[in-house]
Order: structure tokens, then sequence, then C-alpha cells
């Protein structure tokens, strides 16, 4: 009875150890295939959206927190080098405000577009992280019972995260952007912090993994 108890562990740990090493004698060339190749991909995000400066001193109450979505398209060059486009809806900011007799809620919403340059750093032949810098158009609104405001303008962005390649035409990546300067003279300034979990599909790559 211990013999055989003994003998099931080892052969596991047998059995775990040619996988692994099976997994890191082919993992490279699968690796350098996904990463490397260059092509065309699109995708979305969903996740959470945090503002700073969202509300006045004085607010009575105060949400700078909301869900947050987008969708992009980008073009692969390299492992290190991607250039993408997207779409950015990110949420509201609420706010409650003292009025002589009574009290008045100001609601603030942001959504826009940008142009990414995205640098991969390789982790493992599955994984890679990424920062990314660039350009968001963004468009702030504010609202209430009295008054309604608009700013658009153009703002930088900074970025990182990273990516898991677990099929040759499908990626999800965990990224954080930061937002900094956004609104303007009649929404006020604020800045943003984004965090996101998404999935991208790389065109033509289902195809060519069958035929290999």
């Amino acid at each position: 009875m211990v013999g055989t108890v003994t003998a099931g562990p080892k052969r596991l740990c047998d059995l775990i150890m040619l996988a692994a090493f099976a997994w890191s004698y082919g993992a490279p060339a699968l690796g350098q295939d996904l990463f490397d190749e260059p092509g065309a991909y699109f995708g979305v995000e969903a996740g959470a959206v945090d503002y700073d400066n969202a509300c006045e001193p004085h607010a009575l109450a105060c949400d700078g927190s909301d869900a947050a979505a987008s969708a992009f398209a980008g073009y692969r060059f390299s492992s290190r080098l991607s250039l993408e486009l997207g779409y950015h809806d990110l949420g509201e900011a609420v706010a409650t405000y003292p009025r002589l007799t009574s009290t008045v809620e100001v609601t603030g919403a942001l959504d826009g577009y940008d142009v990414s340059v995205i640098v991969g750093i390789p982790v493992t032949p599955k994984w890679q992280a990424f920062l990314r810098a660039g350009a968001f158009r963004s468009r702030a609104e504010t609202s209430s019972e009295e008054l309604d405001a608009a700013d658009e303008d153009w703002f930088g962005q900074v970025g990182g995260g990273i990516a898991w390649h677990f099929r040759p035409a499908w990626q999800v990546r965990f990224q954080y952007l930061y937002l900094p300067n956004l609104g303007g003279v009649d929404t006020g300034e604020f800045e943003g912090r984004v965090l996101t979990a998404g999935a991208s599909y790389f065109v033509g790559r289902h195809a060519r993994a069958t035929a290999r």
C-alpha cells in the first residue's frame, strides 16, 4: 500500500516534468510565430475608470468612478512595435452641490478617440509586457438643471500592461491607462486612470494556423 502511494506521485511528477520539458522545447518557436508575425487586429476592452479632481471641493457628494469600455483596431509590425486606434467610453462622474434652499446634481461624461504606439517587451513565449503612448481626443460634457457645457481637445496619454497570446489568432491583455489634463475651462480640469481587460483577434491567423 505504501509503495503504491509513493509511486503515484513520483509518476505524476515525472509526467509533469516531461510535459514542461516538451513545452519549453517547442514554446520558443510557437511564441516567436505568434508575437513576431505582423498583421492587423481588432478587439474590445472593459473595466473601470477613476477620476481625480472630478468634483469641486465644496461638493456635498462626489462619485468619480464608473465603468469603462473601448473598441480598438491596430496593426502589429513586429513583436516590438504596433500602431493602434481606439474609441473609449469612459463613463460619468456625478457630484451634488449645495444651493440656498436645495441641492443640484451635476453629471460629467467623457469619451474620445486615441492613436497610440505600442512597444512590446518579451516576457515568455506566450506572454509579453507592453508600454504605450499617444494622443487622446477627448470630449467632456457637463450637464445639470442649471447648465450644459462641453470641451473637446487633444491630450497626451501613457499606459502599459501585459498580453497573453493563448491561441494563434487570439490574445487577451490587461492594461492600465493614464489620461492627464482632461477637460477644459467650461467643464473643469481633471485626470483619468483606466484599468481594463480585453481580447483581440488577429485577422487571417486562424486560416494560416489551420493550413499548417
